[in-house]
């Protein structure tokens, strides 16, 4: 991310635990991260880490270090990057004319339901229509005052195509536009 703040690590490297994934930044396949601690909490780190994971496969612990060491990860990066900035203008051109939330380097937008709708209901029907999402609950942290949402992810191929293959057809079938599509998609989930 561009223009980020310090890790936490690096404000409060004595006190803080850093912990990194590559499923997200590189490939999905990726199944593997790094975890700093400070010496103190290397032995209660190690034993919540086997509890939950055992291990890490040795070669995939090898890949991850040899594209690190290498500068794959940083290519990798990057093209992900790129193909998030793709996303992010098929979901503007999708979406033109709704209502919805996004951070430019993130992996989704959210969906802000107005009405209503509820989370469960509205995914139903999207699911309905070949397209998944997931209810905002799902990602809810507090018990505060919550707006319902809902969250979607344009996936691509490697060659930067939209995976979502049954709206790509349906929209073919049409033959309109995506930001049509978007906007049928916005009157027939009225339910």
């Amino acid at each position: 991310m561009e223009n980020r703040p310090p890790p936490m690590a690096a404000l409060a490297p004595e006190r803080t635990l850093y912990i990194t994934s590559f499923t997200k930044i590189t490939v999905p396949g990726l199944r593997i991260g790094y975890l700093a601690a400070p010496d103190r909490y290397v032995a209660a780190v190690a034993n919540r880490h086997l509890v939950s994971s055992w291990m890490a496969t040795p070669s995939i612990a090898e890949i991850a270090t040899k594209w690190v060491s290498d500068g794959t990860a940083m290519e990798l990066v990057g093209w992900q990057r790129r193909a998030l900035a793709v996303r992010h203008a098929i979901a503007a051109e999708t979406l033109a004319g709704l209502d919805y939330r996004h951070h430019p380097q993130s992996l989704h937008v959210w969906l802000p339901l107005r009405g209503e709708h509820t989370e469960e209901g509205f995914v139903s029907q999207a699911r309905l229509r070949g397209v998944a999402i997931a209810p905002g609950s799902s990602f809810r942290t507090s018990s505060e005052a919550w707006q319902p949402a809902v969250r979607h992810i344009a996936r691509l191929d490697h060659r930067g195509r939209t995976q979502d293959r049954a709206r790509d057809r349906r929209v073919a079938e049409r033959g309109q536009s995506r930001s049509a599509a978007a906007r049928n998609l916005g009157e027939t989930a009225s339910f």
